[in-house]
């Protein structure tokens, strides 16, 4: 029962079975935004409750498909094992096999001394058996289809390792604003977007990447494909609003470009005049009065904002907070503050991963090339010549080798 069992699981069959079931599953991970805030599902998918439910929003970290993937690498692991043991006998077997031919194709005296001297300037291993002589090449051919399973094997494992763990951090980059890893790696935000062309839901960012030695790339990240580079990956994660606030000296005539995403102030002077920034909103109503009034801290993508301020002269404490709409100059000193709008910025979630890691998972690729190979382009071949004929056994197509043969003896 057991070993029947065991033979279900690494069949071919199941093996496909499980890569179908894979596929349908990272199709749908595709498809749809994965790890975001339930309030996103909620806003965008008409079956939110049930994306939820069934944890298709981080379908890549389910029971089901880290099941489905440790089933497909027992089935491969399994299916190595019995290769490797097959392969192991296979050269033995078939030279045995070749041993055992009585008939073939027939060549006269003179052909068979011409075969035995291309045979011989083909570099073949020769086994005599009996009254017959197994000419012989590419027995590691035997090993190809072991090793690209063991390389499947190699590649998956590995690549849930990498997958699965690894320091990882959320940053925000803002415009104008590059953020500095601990290596010295510098990654600043040339553009972000929040929406397609169409107008559909698509936050992508286009980062500038430095490293250390001065290695360079300009990609863009969007949800579900991360830029690669330098053994670590940059993945979409979030969003955020920054007010973008144009600062001019009227004294002498400096202009430069700040973007704020927390309360800070802005001094003008050391006597403590300048504009502390409090918050910003898109909900806001005028007031009978004709003050403006925020009603909720909350900001939507795309309305006019208005920015919560608090002006100090430097000899007063304070005047009051206010709420102004962007585009508004505010001035102090000779210094004018104008916040122009809020500009959304990305949440980039940088995942590092060991060099040594990557370095056996390309080597498991570099191996799976080498199986194939061996599978296509070394084929075994097996010759038996007796004293009236030969036969070519081990080849799947033989009759590229046979032509070769033929031809050689018939030069004269």
């Amino acid at each position: 029962m057991i070993k029947k069992g065991l033979r279900g699981i690494r069949s071919m069959k199941f093996g496909i079975l499980l890569l179908v079931l894979i596929v349908a599953v990272s199709l749908i991970g595709s498809v749809i935004t994965q790890g975001e805030s339930e309030e996103f599902y909620l806003a965008n998918y008409s079956q939110a409750y049930l994306i939820l439910a069934l944890g298709l929003d981080h379908v890549y970290y389910t029971p089901y498909f880290l099941g489905l993937g440790a089933l497909l690498i027992l089935n491969l692991t399994l299916c190595s094992l019995v290769r490797f043991g097959s392969a192991l006998r296979a050269g033995a077997a078939h030279v045995k096999a070749a041993g055992k031919m009585v008939s073939g194709t027939p060549v006269s005296g003179r052909q068979r001394e011409k075969l035995l001297s291309f045979l011989e300037k083909g570099r073949y291993r020769r086994q005599e058996n009996g009254g017959v002589t197994v000419f012989y090449k590419n027995g590691i051919g035997h090993m190809g289809s072991f090793l690209v399973h063991l390389s499947l094997v190699l590649i998956l494992v590995l690549g849930a390792v990498v997958l699965y763990t690894g320091e990882s951090e959320v940053y925000g980059v803002n415009y104008g604003a590059p953020l500095t890893l601990a290596d010295g790696t510098v990654v600043s935000l040339v553009d972000f977007t929040m929406r397609d062309e169409q107008g559909n839901v698509h936050y992508e960012s286009t980062l500038t990447i430095t490293t250390p030695e001065a290695r360079q790339i300009t990609e863009s990240a969007s949800v579900n494909y991360p830029i690669n580079f330098d053994g670590k990956k940059y993945f979409q994660n979030s969003y955020g609003f920054s007010a973008r606030v144009v600062i001019h000296n009227t004294a002498n005539g400096a202009e430069e470009e700040v973007y704020l995403t927390e309360p800070v102030f802005l001094k003008t002077s050391e006597s403590g005049a300048g504009v502390y920034y409090m918050a910003a909103c898109t909900d806001y109503v005028e007031g009978p009065d004709g003050q403006l009034m925020m009603r909720s801290e909350q900001i939507e993508e795309g309305k006019p904002a208005a920015f919560l301020l608090s002006v100090l002269d430097g000899k007063a404490e304070g005047m009051g907070a206010v709420l102004v709409e962007q585009g508004t100059p505010v001035a102090v000193e000779d210094v004018i503050f104008t916040f122009e709008e809020l500009r959304p910025y990305p949440g980039i979630r940088i995942k590092a991963t060991s060099r040594a890691l990557m370095a056996f998972l390309y080597a498991s690729f570099g191996l799976m090339i080498a199986g194939l190979w061996f599978c296509f382009f070394q084929q075994p071949v097996y010759i038996t010549v007796g004293s009236g004929f030969y036969r070519i056994s081990g080849l799947r197509n033989p009759e590229g080798l046979e032509t070769q043969m033929q031809l050689w003896m018939k030069e004269e």
